[in-house]
């Protein structure tokens, strides 16, 4: 959700003549965070499931 509001809210300024280089910053911190966040999963629930043969 945050990475759809951000973008919305950088498009939105950057048509109204604003300078929207702050949204894309946090857009990309969000998307940082999410990306490792799925590792993090990933990982931990490799971890949980038991190996296969």
């Amino acid at each position: 959700m945050a990475l759809d509001a951000l973008r919305e809210l950088g498009v939105r300024a950057h048509l109204d003549g604003d300078n929207a280089f702050t949204y894309g910053l946090l857009h990309a911190g969000q998307q940082a965070l999410a990306e490792r966040s799925r590792r993090e999963f990933a990982d931990g629930w490799a971890r949980l499931r038991p190996e296969r043969p």
